[in-house]
């Protein structure tokens, strides 16, 4: 979904082991599928917004999205409950 804000309140390098590894990763796109599911039930990942963060990039990944949704979500955000 993009860059990180510099306020984001979410270090999801955390889950990386090495140094190398979490410069190499500066968005939540380059974190893995995989990686996202262990995210959710880590401790420092608990909090509201971290979860609502990795759910919705979860979310973007595996359904599909149109065009019109695609520009709905820059111009309004990821609705809460949409399916």
């Amino acid at each position: 979904m993009g860059s990180l804000p510099l306020d984001c309140p979410v270090d999801f390098r955390a889950l990386l082991t090495t140094e190398r590894d979490k410069m190499k990763y500066n968005n939540i796109q380059d974190v893995s599928t995989t990686n996202l599911y262990k995210m959710l039930s880590l401790k420092q990942f608990q909090n509201k917004g971290s979860q609502k963060m990795i759910k919705d990039e979860i979310k973007f990944r595996n359904e599909p999205v149109t065009m019109q949704q695609m520009t709905n979500i820059f111009k309004y955000g990821i609705p809460e409950n949409s399916s």
